[in-house]
């Protein structure tokens, strides 16, 4: 793609495969340091993957059928919902 976009439009991309500039980089080098971090960040996940709140949000987006309505419709009560809205226009004089 970046190939095509190059050949084509003439645009280069600045993209790097080692996500160099996207990411922060770990330094390995200290390796007592690095894995020390690991397994604290291995605690973390372990705990938040214990959660039963996170674990049932998770379950439910899995298992939901409709992304729509979970993450971007608009969701209004139904007592404030208008069944006849043609009736609240104002009317056209001609």
């Amino acid at each position: 793609m970046f190939r095509k976009n190059e050949e084509k439009y003439g645009v280069v991309s600045s993209y790097n495969q080692d996500l160099a500039g996207y990411t922060t980089q770990l330094d390995k080098s200290d390796l007592e340091s690095y894995k020390k971090h690991e397994e604290q960040a291995l605690q973390v996940a372990e705990e938040i993957e214990k959660n039963l709140a996170v674990l049932d949000r998770n379950n439910k987006l899995e298992n939901d059928d409709d992304e729509e309505e979970a993450f971007s419709a608009v969701v209004r009560p139904r007592s404030n919902m208008n069944t006849n809205a043609v009736s609240d226009l104002p009317a056209t004089v001609g």
